[in-house]
């Protein structure tokens, strides 16, 4: 993980301001009028689309009626994967009405609403990555997909979160040591929220870029005289394939696809 890439865009993009700035306007329709945060977040699906492919540059701000789209599908995702708490709401307000108190029962129905929430933060990355892979909302809903994803890489999803919440607070310190104006609060939380969103999507794309890498790449290594060609298989690839070690001559690596195999 490149943590330091995720928040340095000007040394990857030479328009990125221009493009943050864009983000910026987005969000400040989003925060008056709410519709317009699908922008923001099929930009974000870009940012992975475009870390999973190598590319380090901030995509560009067009087709955005793809963009959209996109975007409409990660929210909608995030919505379905929090139905259950939806429903167990009303059931825990009702508990409290009913006894007028927290009970067992009431404390368990938080415990589970809380557990689902952890879920879901710990999901986000994958339906993101599945949206960005796929371009559909059904690979997002995919639950074993998605959740085998976060299970491969918890550590590193934590460590997203932990880099994204270190760069949010200090943000809010710069927030805070500029108020003695009004206007410069208001600029910094406007230009800083997109550029944090745009981070935390780039994160993403790595975790994922690492977990599913390149199917079929090789490692040649040498051995004394020969070499031994190796399948390295995606962290994905690996829980349901093996992958066999086999000797190949130097003069036959073109011909490497005959001398692999797949159990």
């Amino acid at each position: 993980m490149k943590f330091g890439d995720a928040f340095r865009f000007r040394n990857k993009d030479k328009n990125w301001f221009n493009k943050l700035m864009i983000g910026t306007g987005f969000y400040g329709l989003a925060s008056l009028l709410g519709f317009p945060i699908v922008f923001l977040y099929g930009y974000g699906i870009r940012i992975v689309r475009n870390v999973l492919g190598g590319e380090s540059a901030l995509p560009e701000w067009d087709n955005y009626g793809n963009m959209a789209k996109d975007g409409f599908r990660f929210l909608l995702a995030q919505i379905v994967w929090l139905l259950p708490v939806f429903f167990l709401i009303p059931v825990f307000g009702n508990s409290l009405t009913m006894f007028g108190e927290m009970t067992a029962f009431s404390w368990m129905i938080l415990a589970v609403m809380g557990a689902i929430g952890v879920v879901n933060v710990f999901a986000v990355p994958g339906m993101a990555l599945q949206i960005a892979k796929e371009g559909t909302l059904g690979s997002a809903l995919r639950f074993g997909d998605v959740l085998g994803f976060a299970r491969r890489n918890l550590g590193k999803i934590f460590k997203v979160y932990l880099a994204y919440f270190a760069a949010a607070m200090a943000l809010a310190f710069v927030a805070g040591m500029s108020f003695f104006t009004i206007i410069g609060p208001v600029l910094l939380a406007l230009a800083g929220v997109p550029w944090l969103l745009a981070s935390l999507f780039n994160m993403f794309g790595q975790v994922g870029a690492e977990d599913y890498g390149v199917p079929g790449e090789l490692r040649v290594l040498t051995d004394g005289e020969e070499d031994i060609v190796i399948v390295r298989p995606t962290a994905a690839e690996a829980e349901y394939i093996e992958v066999e070690e086999v000797e190949a001559d130097k003069s036959e690596q073109l011909k490497i696809d005959d001398d692999i195999n797949w159990l």
